[in-house]
């Protein structure tokens, strides 16, 4: 979104922007009863954790894959079902913890970013107030977002359409509730954590890049990936 600004104002016609604290008292004021919804969905999960193979204080790591499938052959899946590119992705992703813990009802973290009421999508910045979870997931901070529990419970006869479906519903049942504090979430639980995986979909920036004369992406060879106080063992990033 900054981008986008800094494209607009370079062409000498920058869009109007909201205050971000214009919207913190309402934010704020949300937190709680979103906490309340999130314990109701909640209710009577077992986290379970992959068994953690490095130290907690080596590098970070990352390794990636291609999935060659045409998006025109996902976005007419989309249309005829009336579902999102995201929710087959995180449907996918719960079945990859299904068969790891063994486990048909499963929880991760997703991370979205709380721009879900009026006036949201025009603050240029953060749009959540709890610092829980910046302290929890530096890699949700770090990403200016925000990180919910997303909980699939998969049937045994269940097909893999219909579970992309409720995947979706639940997230359109959410919208309203995403600027809950994990933490807060965890602690009305009693738990100390609820999961060890990131989810994250977002679109592929390296294609925006190139579509853009004003800049381009530069990467730097010596960055490294940057750990959290409690790091999650699995980040998944889903670029579409």
């Amino acid at each position: 979104m900054l981008f986008e600004y800094v494209k607009a104002a370079y062409k000498g016609d920058p869009p109007f922007t909201t205050q971000f604290h214009k919207l913190s008292r309402r934010i704020t004021s949300l937190e709680a009863c979103a906490t309340d919804y999130w314990r109701a969905r909640l209710k009577g999960v077992h986290p379970w954790a992959f068994p953690r193979e490095v130290s907690p204080n080596a590098d970070a790591w990352r390794a990636s894959k291609v999935v060659n499938i045409p998006n025109g052959t996902i976005d007419r899946f989309c249309r005829r079902y009336e579902v999102s590119a995201q929710s087959i992705a995180q449907a996918s992703w719960a079945k990859v913890l299904a068969i790891y813990s063994k486990r048909l009802d499963v929880v991760y973290g997703q991370v979205v970013s709380g721009r879900t009421m009026a006036g949201s999508e025009r603050v240029i910045g953060p749009v959540f107030v709890s610092t829980h979870l910046a302290r929890l997931w530096s890699v949700s901070l770090n990403k200016r977002q925000n990180t919910i529990p997303c909980r699939v419970t998969i049937g045994k006869q269940q097909t893999s359409r219909d579970l992309v479906r409720s995947v979706h519903k639940l997230n359109l049942e959410a919208l309203p509730w995403h600027h809950a504090s994990l933490r807060s979430i965890q602690r009305a639980l009693d738990t100390t954590s609820l999961c060890d995986t990131l989810f994250l979909f977002q679109p592929n920036t390296q294609e925006e890049a190139e579509q853009n004369p004003l800049w381009s992406l530069v990467s730097r060879p010596d960055e490294k990936e940057s750990k959290s106080q409690v790091s999650p063992n699995r980040s998944v990033d889903v670029c579409y």
